[in-house]
């Protein structure tokens, strides 16, 4: 009788673990394809992985990409341009009945006059279909006042990590 269930908790540990690196591997795959998008100057590829709360709040989906394709011009004008987004393994992995979510590192190299700029960030992602799909949110200047204000369910969930200053490389 104990055999049983000392098997049936390692196999729901098993299992767990399981769905978890599933779970991962997807958050980490579409972070990577929507970070390529970035890199692309693909703007309805960025907007398609953005957090639909997040599109709202920048106006709708046509004004995020007059957002985007503006911000990009400005960047290229003033002489920086993204070189590379690294991604990193999902963190602090979550799921509610309604909710998945991770945060999600990422380290964003750019070419700039003064050398190479590089910035170390944070993706929120979050799933409403239990991790079939993801959207994400820059969680980079996130602070915790302001994710309980715009995702009230993930208030004291989620521990934001501290931000750092970007560093330059000079050339």
């Amino acid at each position: 009788m104990m055999s049983s269930i000392v098997f049936t908790l390692a196999c729901s540990l098993l299992n767990g673990r399981l769905l978890a690196a599933g779970m991962e591997e997807a958050i980490k795959a579409r972070a990577q394809k929507c970070v390529q998008a970035t890199a692309d100057d693909d703007y309805e590829g960025i907007v398609a992985c953005t957090h639909p709360l997040v599109i709202e709040m920048n106006g709708g989906k046509e004004h995020m990409l007059s957002i985007l394709q503006q911000g990009s011009a400005d960047m290229k004008s003033s002489g920086a341009d993204i070189e590379s987004v690294e991604i990193g393994e999902p963190q602090q992995l979550g799921q509610m009945p309604q909710l998945s979510y991770a945060l999600v590192p990422q380290t964003i190299r750019m070419k700039v006059p003064q050398g190479k700029l590089i910035q170390d960030g944070w993706l929120l992602a979050i799933s409403t279909d239990q991790g079939s799909s993801w959207n994400f949110v820059d969680a980079t200047n996130l602070t915790d006042a302001t994710l309980g204000q715009v995702f009230p369910e993930l208030a004291g969930k989620i521990k934001l990590p501290a931000k750092t200053a970007p560093r330059i490389e000079e050339n």
